[in-house]
């Protein structure tokens, strides 16, 4: 995730990423749930997604698109 989050926010997103619910989240890390949705909030507009659901897909998408460069950039360079 390219955007500037706090350390909490990274530690949410990084939750929900995992797949972890906002309930789980807010009782792992002794807060409410109604401050992890608002971190949620913000870490979603500030990524430049709409949803938890969208989040996940982009970063599994950009993941993928790092893997097939670092693949292409092993055969290009003759290695496996």
């Amino acid at each position: 995730m390219n955007a500037e989050l706090t350390p909490r926010e990274e530690e949410i997103a990084l939750a929900l990423l995992a797949g972890e619910m906002p309930k789980q989240i807010a009782a792992r890390l002794w807060i409410g749930r109604e401050t992890v949705k608002t971190h949620t909030r913000r870490l979603l507009a500030k990524a430049g997604y709409s949803s938890i659901a969208e989040m996940r897909l982009g970063e599994a998408i950009k993941e993928r698109d790092a893997e097939i460069l670092r693949l292409r950039t092993l055969l290009a360079s003759g290695r496996s």
